[in-house]
């Protein structure tokens, strides 16, 4: 397989890249210490910044799809030379990719990628990029963050927190990758790589689902859910369903079909429940004994309560009575240290600046969760990046 230019592809990974800014506060003072846009930048099977799926936690969760307020750095004329300089900038910036493959003859087809970390209810879609005289489609995030922050430095703006409205959201996949990984440049900026990207079109997100009310719940509803066995407060917690719409059944049985989400609430006063990661759906998934869901039972919830299921329409799928018990206290150890994802002390700002195709996207939206279509793509994508 060959890029445009003639050169033989021999690796390929599929990614999605998302920028949002809502305030910066552009600074003229000169630095040296690292501010790029997150310290673990950097992304692959190998980086020690990613994180799969199955190894999600809440603090993961929060540090990748977060809100961060950051130190940025960009440059700005100082007489004759430009000074390195750190702009504060509230912003939300990740990509999610897969492991990288080989490539083996032709590659095409459909692949799927879930983009999560979206809010409910809002447009996602690209605008105000551009800034500083630059055209910036084709940028990394901080490149585009540099431009804003050395226009807003030409207008006086420098010290004042300024408000922002900068969006960036980019699919396509990344390859040749024993060129890019270790590089400083990230994404496929050093000699012999290519990134092929698109801007993902305009969609909307879903307003949550509204949970119903305790009294709504009753034997005429309460479906084929099964009580989650042994629950415990603070702890993951399974519960499985009998019966899935066909396209869910379908999503989650086949090998490259989108996920497929779910809501649910604690009663008697009703309250989101979240995964184990702290995300606010539930992604139905199958093992050997069937169809099911995985909620992490809130910590201030003990004794008898009950759990309703809302499917991937909002609808009622089901609820069930659970009794729950408390998390036994932990055993005290001589020292408790929480466990962390290394990071990159390497991790560069540029973002991987890439040149575009002209691959097509479809988005189909999901109550705060989009899924990607992507004929530039070439895998699900399970892996995450910030």
């Amino acid at each position: 397989m060959l890029n445009p230019d003639g050169r033989e592809i021999k690796s390929y990974m599929p990614v999605v890249d998302f920028l949002q800014v809502t305030s910066m506060t552009p600074e003229t003072t000169a630095t040296e210490a690292y501010a790029g846009n997150s310290p673990d930048y950097f992304g692959g099977s190998s980086d020690p910044g990613s994180v799969s799926d199955d190894k999600l936690d809440a603090t993961a969760y929060r540090r990748i799809y977060g809100w961060h307020s950051q130190n940025w750095y960009h440059y700005v004329p100082d007489g004759s030379k430009s000074v390195k300089v750190a702009s504060a900038v509230q912003n939300k910036n990740f990509y999610r990719f897969s492991d990288t493959k080989k490539v083996d003859g032709d590659i095409s087809g459909t692949k799927h990628m879930t983009l999560v970390g979206l809010e409910p209810s809002k447009v996602y879609d690209n605008h105000n990029v551009n800034a500083n005289g630059e055209v910036l489609d084709k940028a990394g995030a901080s490149s585009i963050v540099a431009a804003h922050a050395q226009e807003l430095v030409k207008q006086g703006k420098a010290g004042q927190k300024i408000n922002t409205d900068i969006m960036m959201m980019r699919v396509g996949f990344q390859t040749d990758e024993e060129s890019w990984t270790g590089t400083a440049n990230g994404f496929g900026t050093e000699s012999g790589t290519e990134g092929h990207f698109v801007d993902i079109p305009a969609f909307t997100t879903k307003a949550e689902p509204k949970a119903p009310s305790d009294s709504d719940l009753n034997t005429g509803n309460k479906g084929d859910v099964v009580a989650p066995s042994n629950p415990v407060a603070d702890s993951p917690s399974r519960i499985y369903i009998k019966q899935l719409i066909d396209q869910c059944k379908a999503n989650v049985d086949g090998e490259n079909t989108p996920d497929c989400f779910w809501s649910g609430y604690i009663y008697s006063s009703p309250t989101q429940l979240t995964d184990p990661t702290g995300a606010p759906f539930l992604t139905v998934k199958k093992d050997d004994k069937g169809y099911y869901v995985e909620p992490l039972l809130p910590a201030d919830k003990t004794g008898e309560h009950k759990i309703a299921l809302l499917d991937q329409n909002g609808d009622l799928a089901g609820w069930t009575a659970v009794n729950i018990a408390a998390k036994p206290a932990a055993p005290p150890t001589s020292a408790n240290k929480a466990s962390d994802v290394k990071t990159d002390p390497k991790a560069a700002a540029n973002g991987g600046e890439l040149a575009s195709t002209g691959a097509s996207v479809a988005v189909v939206v999901i109550a705060g969760v989009a899924s990607l279509v992507a004929a530039a793509g070439a895998l699900v994508l399970r892996r995450h990046r910030a």
